[in-house]
């Protein structure tokens, strides 16, 4: 599909249809873009554009300089391929709108619709089709949005794609462990902790997925970047409930595997007797499991409430 592509997670990317990049005459031009972008399909007053933009100056010269950039990008968004600029941008005298197009795409709206999704559909009810489009979504995340411009403006849509991107990560984190999926769930975590280092529920989710693989020794180690991140970037401890799940790994070494191993499939042609037997192994193998799955339920609950009442 002939499409203009933005990426606005990292640093800022446009392409036209042909793949060739967007030649953009100024900075300015740039921000108006990128603040229509985030504001497609609404109608933006010039008004407020141009004190936005160009506060510092007097009332009639930024609208004028509103004007300039607004012919500009017009231009510079024309491509022989449909849509051009001029059919992107509906101005009026009042406002000026960037309308939502299929030949226009960009990255910060596949985020947000992988978010939606996320709040609308629960884990068991999340097809392998969707996990994976989710996981090719959360790759889109290059960086943080618009990285290195400081405008007021950014940092507030920076910070609400940073917590969007945490939450993506986070569930398909639970995603993959469910699904015993624990290479992929550990990359999400170190995906994570290179944008946030200091995240300590990210640290504790690794260390619990490094000890439900069986390796115990990288469970430690993940303590130990823990810590020193705790420490380097907030000049804090670890919490209690990451200090009793390190206590309750590092004292599990040595006493074979820290869950049940999976139940063996019996071979064929067995007798009742003996499928009835084997069945009942696997009843009491789930059994122990969810008594398992129960008890670290009320540790971290337990852990929650002290972290409340502190």
């Amino acid at each position: 599909m002939n499409q203009l592509r933005v990426h606005l997670l990292g640093k800022l990317s446009a392409r036209h249809p042909d793949n060739s990049a967007v030649q953009f005459h100024s900075q300015k031009e740039e921000e108006l873009f990128c603040y229509l972008l985030v504001n497609r399909g609404r109608f933006c007053p010039r008004e407020q554009l141009a004190s936005l933009l160009w506060g510092d100056a007097e009332t009639a010269s930024s609208k004028k300089y509103l004007r300039t950039a607004l012919w500009h990008l017009k231009s510079d968004l024309g491509c022989p391929s449909r849509p051009s600029g001029t059919q992107l941008i509906k101005t009026t005298l009042e406002c000026i709108q960037l309308r939502r197009s299929d030949g226009l795409w960009v990255d910060i709206d596949a985020v947000e619709e992988a978010s939606a999704l996320m709040q609308r559909v629960s884990d068991h009810e999340l097809s392998p089709q969707r996990a994976a489009a989710i996981l090719e979504t959360i790759r889109l995340y290059q960086g943080d949005f618009l990285e290195g411009w400081n405008q007021e403006w950014c940092l507030y849509e920076r910070e609400r794609f940073r917590q969007i991107y945490f939450r993506l990560i986070d569930r398909m984190m639970g995603f993959c462990e469910g699904h015993r999926d624990f290479d992929s769930a550990l990359e999400l975590g170190m995906r994570l902790l290179r944008q946030e280092p200091a995240r300590e529920c990210t640290h504790r989710g690794m260390m619990r997925l490094y000890d439900l693989a069986g390796d115990r020794c990288s469970a430690i180690r993940q303590f130990e970047r823990c810590v020193d991140a705790l420490r380097e970037e907030l000049g804090v401890r670890p919490s209690q409930i990451t200090l009793e799940l390190y206590e309750e790994i590092r004292t599990a070494r040595g006493q074979g595997p820290s869950r049940p191993a999976s139940a063996p499939m019996p071979p064929a042609n067995l007798s009742l007797r003996t499928l009835l037997d084997h069945l009942g192994h696997v009843r009491t193998m789930i059994e122990s499991i969810e008594t398992q799955i129960t008890g670290e339920i009320q540790r971290l609950q337990k852990g929650s409430d002290e972290v409340a009442g502190e």
